[in-house]
């Protein structure tokens, strides 16, 4: 029996949706290329910050036109298909691109392909093989994780950079050794930032005085990074920005506050125990921080940007800096991120049942 050597990964990254799709693509390729030697090749729309972000991390990778419908999309799935023998495709899609392929998966299905769908499935995640759904969501119409046999729904399911696993044995040692002290904050919004959200927690942060350090940290796909710079030059505050980084965990780790938008760093800051003030910038994102906040106890949602009045805003983040009791409750809440023990059994029913 031979084996498929290859998998395709379709998923997007942009100044619109960030760059949570790509990244969480990305360790999952890692993972089944260490685990299961299979070679990932990357099917994105074009876009020149993300094709080099993937010549940067020496993946191969394909590119469809930013237009591209769901038919071209298909075609060229199937021509990669062919061309790589790859049997498997892993979606990785924000919500509204999951909506306008519907049931259109079946195409693929049809034509042998194996799908694994990785993060946001909604109605369409009974036409994967395998879906990996580990980010908190709202309750999506049609969706009950009960009703797939290989369906893996929750935190516990998270994939993380390797470096936040061995930082994560040292957390403890950092809080006894530095308990309720606010010398740094992480400014982390995505790797999109499209609604600017740095530049005004920049200047809210400003405006209330803080004498913290403030690590500011932007993705390759943000707009606003000239804006971002500016501020941070005129304002009195103590402030550095970085730009498209490789080492989060690490800055997480050395933070005593978080400011993000919901998404894959959120979730690292939890992992490491960093208490975090939530913007979002869309509505479907403001849902997953309502879950998140009430399910995990591990953040404050100040609201979505747009509905925000700056004076309340300003409130908030004052009396988050200074919610001595919520840091220390963040600091001594467990959470189950044990990845490996979890992943053991997906990459078995990976190898099992969809390399053939």
């Amino acid at each position: 029996m031979s084996k498929s050597k290859n998998v395709i990964f379709r998923c997007d990254g942009n100044s619109e949706i960030g760059m949570g799709h790509i990244i969480g693509s990305i360790r999952l390729a890692r993972l089944l290329k260490k685990e299961l030697s299979l070679e990932p090749i990357f099917l994105t729309r074009a876009n020149d910050n993300i094709c080099n972000y993937l010549d940067s991390n020496d993946f191969q990778y394909s590119t469809i036109p930013s237009s591209a419908n769901v038919e071209l999309q298909i075609q060229k799935i199937l021509q990669l298909h062919e061309n790589y023998r790859s049997d498997i495709v892993v979606f990785n899609f924000n919500a509204e691109e999951l909506e306008l392929w519907g049931d259109k998966f079946k195409i693929l299905k049809d034509e042998g392909l194996k799908i694994v769908f990785q993060d946001n499935p909604m109605q369409s995640f009974l036409f994967g093989d395998v879906v990996i759904n580990a980010l908190p969501h709202p309750e999506y119409k049609g969706y009950n994780s009960f009703e797939h046999p290989a369906c893996f729904d929750g935190l516990k399911y998270m994939l993380f950079d390797d470096a936040l696993y061995h930082l994560e044995k040292k957390i403890e040692k950092k809080i006894e050794k530095k308990p309720g002290k606010i010398d740094r904050i992480l400014v982390a919004m995505g790797g999109g930032d499209s609604e600017n959200i740095s530049s005004t927690i920049l200047r809210m942060l400003s405006e209330i005085g803080c004498r913290a350090e403030i690590d500011v940290v932007l993705g390759a796909a943000c707009p606003h990074m000239d804006e971002v710079n500016d501020i941070i030059i005129k304002s009195s505050l103590k402030a550095k920005l970085s730009i498209n980084i490789s080492d989060m965990a690490s800055r997480i780790y050395h933070a005593d506050l978080g400011f993000s938008a919901i998404g894959l760093t959120t979730y690292e800051m939890a992992a490491l125990k960093l208490p975090c003030f939530i913007i979002t910038p869309h509505a479907l994102n403001a849902k997953v921080a309502k879950v998140y906040e009430r399910d995990y106890l591990m953040a404050k949602y100040g609201g979505m940007i747009s509905n925000i009045k700056m004076d309340d805003l300003r409130k908030q983040i004052k009396i988050f800096i200074s919610d001595s009791t919520f840091h220390h409750n963040v600091r001594n809440t467990q959470i189950n991120f044990e990845y490996f023990g979890n992943y053991k059994k997906i990459l078995s029913i990976i190898e099992s049942t969809l390399i053939t």
